[in-house]
């Protein structure tokens, strides 16, 4: 993760989410949601926040992770209205 491979990250953090998902105060699931946020594969990051906000006893984690939520949504919202704009192509078929 520091080294910023977050593909190797992921994999790693899965590992040990895999037998805990809350392991450590749910620290690996915090920085695997980052991660994933990194690589722009928001469905996984916002899966792995939310795993964070219902579990972790920390008060700070948990309105990271919410505020992380919260944008990447509205991120996600933003980039949907934005193809809905898109002018279709005037292709009619002979």
């Amino acid at each position: 993760y520091g080294r910023k491979d977050y593909t190797e990250a992921i994999e790693k953090f899965k590992e040990i989410v895999k037998e805990e998902e809350t392991y450590d105060n749910c620290n690996a699931a915090y920085y695997m949601a980052y991660a994933y946020m990194f690589e722009k594969d928001y469905e996984n990051a916002i899966q792995w926040f939310q795993v964070v906000v219902d579990n972790t006893s920390s008060g700070t984690m948990r309105r990271r992770a919410q505020g992380s939520i919260d944008e990447m949504e509205a991120l996600m919202q933003s980039e949907n209205d934005t193809a809905d704009d898109m002018p279709e192509d005037d292709i009619t078929e002979e």
